[in-house]
């Protein structure tokens, strides 16, 4: 064989060796592509995230609200041998019921009306359903489960309907202003309707010093006003600040300007209860005797004083109260300087809570005997500096008054999570409001 003829056979081999690379690179090429896995699914009341079934892609699983997801993983891969790694994933539903049960205790969160819309009353009873859930006021309750009211209000506002007029003289009851309750608070919280609270009375302390503050108290008769001694002693161990020092005002909504229904009058005398200590805080009552006794009308009237046996119940946990007050309108810390205050009548309404969180939540001395706590622990918005004295009221399920439960004496700072704002429990002094009241008589 010639040269030539070695030459050609050479490059035919060439041709044809490199003819079979492509031939198996293209057999690879084609296996490559063809490696895909199937439709992997979507589970009932869910959806996927992902569109792409080849080789090591990757596809992702979420439930619709109101279900979870149960079993297997939330993200399944396409593997080598053609099949997606764990399985389809179920979605359950959720039982809301259960799942959100915690906030049916008002106290550790928010108002459930107006922060958690998707939670039942606490008078009302959770009915779950797929995918969401049902509220139904209890047996004795009327609404639409977010917000229950009991049936005997009904009676009594139909018996005051009957009433042309409500006597300004009978305690616990409002003049032609209507009044709102379940709203929000004063840290943060809405301005009261005009004459709303008519037995809250603004005390001013003037001194020659400038030591000049804002605090408030609850008209109870006439000429007596209930209120907190914490701020009537300006020193520990002194006496009493003078009556002369203090400014009342009666009828009071706007303190930037006249409304037409202010009375001023000055006080008479000031009477601390016996076992007042600043220390403790025990026994943090007093009550102010006006010069002359005031003449009610509708934005001038008498809050009722617990009678401690039968208004018992008003002071147990998850019951609401309003307490109104102009004081400050921002969050505040322990130990910083107040904020501005208000210049319109505030109100806040609030639950009481249960003895063992209230003494928890505190660094100082709790006596459940005397004093009882009220508001949120998640979101707090609560009464604050310049509110001090400032009544807490509740309205009676068969009587439909106003009665005063508490008295706001402090709080550790304001608008704080898990600080609540402590309050004097007044029908532990009911015996010794009559003996004073009625002895200067």
């Amino acid at each position: 064989m010639t040269l030539q003829s070695y030459f050609l056979i050479f490059s035919f081999g060439l041709i044809v060796l490199r003819a079979a690379e492509v031939s198996s690179f293209g057999r690879k090429a084609v296996k490559a592509v063809v490696r895909t896995c199937d439709d992997p699914g979507v589970p009932k009341n869910g959806f996927r995230v992902g569109e792409d079934f080849s080789y090591k892609a990757i596809v992702e699983y979420f439930c619709n609200p109101g279900f979870r997801l149960t079993t297997s993983t939330r993200l399944r891969r396409c593997l080598k041998n053609e099949k997606w790694s764990g399985t389809l994933p179920t979605c359950k539903d959720i039982n809301e019921c259960i799942e959100y049960e915690d906030y049916e205790n008002p106290y550790t969160t928010n108002d459930v009306q107006v922060e958690h819309s998707h939670l039942c009353h606490v008078k009302a009873m959770c009915l779950n359903t797929i995918g969401s859930f049902h509220c139904k006021c209890k047996p004795g309750y009327h609404g639409d489960g977010k917000l229950c009211l009991s049936e005997k209000y009904l009676m009594v506002d139909a018996l005051f309907r009957k009433k042309s007029k409500v006597s300004a003289y009978t305690c616990g009851t409002l003049g032609n202003s209507k009044n709102s309750t379940r709203i929000r608070r004063i840290v943060g919280g809405i301005s009261s309707s005009y004459g709303s609270w008519p037995w809250q009375v603004a005390i001013t302390y003037n001194s020659t010093r400038r030591h000049n503050y804002l605090f408030n108290g609850a008209l109870i008769k006439p000429g007596w006003v209930l209120t907190v001694a914490n701020v009537l002693q300006v020193k520990k161990g002194a006496r009493a600040i003078k009556p002369n020092k203090l400014q009342v005002v009666l009828g009071e909504f706007n303190r930037n300007k006249l409304d037409g229904t202010e009375t001023p009058i000055r006080v008479k005398r000031i009477v601390l209860h016996p076992g007042y200590d600043r220390n403790t805080m025990a026994h943090n009552i007093a009550l102010l005797e006006l010069e002359k006794p005031v003449k009610l009308n509708d934005h001038i009237r008498m809050v009722c004083v617990p009678k401690r046996k039968r208004d018992k119940i008003l002071e147990k946990p998850l019951q609401y109260g309003t307490v109104a007050g102009w004081g400050s309108t921002r969050s505040i810390r322990l130990g910083e300087p107040t904020g501005p205050l208000s210049a319109e009548l505030r109100q806040v309404t609030v639950p009481i809570v249960p003895d063992k969180e209230c003494k928890q939540a505190t660094i100082y001395k709790y006596s459940q005997e005397t004093t009882l706590c009220a508001g949120f622990k998640k979101k707090p918005k609560d009464p604050c500096f310049g509110d001090v004295g400032s009544p807490l009221v509740m309205q009676h399920p068969r009587s439909g008054r106003w009665i005063v439960i508490g008295l706001f004496g402090w709080s550790e700072g304001c608008g704080k999570p898990r600080k609540y704002a402590y309050y004097t429990r007044v029908s532990k002094y009911r015996k010794w409001i009559n003996f004073i009241v009625k002895g200067s008589q």
